[in-house]
């Protein structure tokens, strides 16, 4: 995978702030492997590869990204649990919702 076009981030094992896996087990997170750790490895040479891989794109937290959706209330209204009523509408009919899209 290529950090630039798809989300990477660091597992447990490089002292990463999270354990993914762990706190959503039904997400499919792409981490990278510890393969690159040996076993009783110095913590400053486990930071030397987090900052490396930090460097190339990883992410050491979660990569979250502001988005806007448009929800059409043809066909949309009854999908979503939120009350639409007090919402306003654009134009065209639709509403827009300001969002937060965790990659």
């Amino acid at each position: 995978q290529k950090p630039n076009r798809h989300a990477i981030h660091l597992s447990s094992d490089y002292k990463g702030p999270w354990n993914l896996s762990n706190m959503f087990p039904g997400v499919k997170w792409t981490e990278v492997s510890k393969k690159y750790l040996q076993v009783n490895m110095p913590q400053n040479v486990i930071s030397h590869w987090k900052q490396f891989f930090i460097k190339l794109g990883v992410k050491s937290g979660l990569a979250v990204e502001r988005i806007n959706e448009e929800i059409d209330p043809k066909t949309d209204a009854y999908s979503t649990k939120w009350d639409i009523s007090e919402w306003k509408r654009s134009p065209d009919g639709k509403y827009t919702v300001r969002d937060y899209y965790c990659k």
